[in-house]
């Protein structure tokens, strides 16, 4: 299984599937890695993907362009 780390706005991180699915969220990056890290020794027969760290961004491009458009 692929998972991606998240970073959100409120200092929380998340793990995701590939597919999409949050699996979890969690205080800090180190913690999320490490659940991964987790999983793929209990499941050694899965192929070891290396983990995704998104950091968070500000505010979407969406909600700036909203603001523009309303000021």
């Amino acid at each position: 299984m692929k998972f991606t780390v998240n970073q959100h706005n409120d200092t929380s991180v998340s793990i995701m599937t590939d597919m999409g699915y949050v699996l979890g969220y969690f205080a800090s990056v180190d913690e999320a890695l490490n659940i991964c890290d987790e999983w793929y020794s209990i499941n050694n027969q899965e192929y070891k993907f290396d983990v995704d760290v998104i950091p968070s961004v500000e505010q979407s491009i969406s909600n700036k362009l909203l603001g523009y458009f309303t000021s």
